[in-house]
């Protein structure tokens, strides 16, 4: 109900033109990204992030594929160090697992899947 009531002040602001609005945006943001611990290096982390984002974007990256890698690395991270605990450092009993096989054999078959389709697709143009 709320959305409705602020849908007329949400079009005004989207007639502002970009170059007075994209400086307000950037000042809020690095505002914001400051009041969290009020470290100068929050700010510096989020220009250096929104450059990587925009170079990734550009250069045809997944930005959503890439945010969810960030998120699930620690958590995979985390599991592989307790799953090596488990196994006493062994690489090989952790290697040998069927679960782990399967996962590694699922991983190669994504992979060289996408190396296929890349190269039959150069090959066709």
């Amino acid at each position: 109900f709320i959305g409705l009531l602020e849908t007329k002040t949400i079009l005004h602001l989207l007639k502002i033109p970009f170059q007075f609005l994209a400086p307000m945006i950037l000042l809020l943001a690095s505002i914001g990204s400051y009041i969290g611990r009020g470290l100068v290096l929050d700010v510096m982390i989020m220009f250096c992030t929104g450059i990587m984002g925009f170079l990734l974007r550009r250069s045809g990256y997944s930005i959503p594929g890439i945010v969810l890698g960030i998120i699930l690395g620690k958590i995979g991270e985390q599991n592989f160090a307790q799953g090596m605990q488990m196994v006493h450092y062994d690489v090989l009993e952790y290697l040998s697992r069927p679960i782990c096989l399967l996962l590694i054999i699922a991983g190669f078959l994504t992979l060289f899947t996408g190396i296929y389709k890349a190269l039959s697709y150069s090959f066709k143009s």
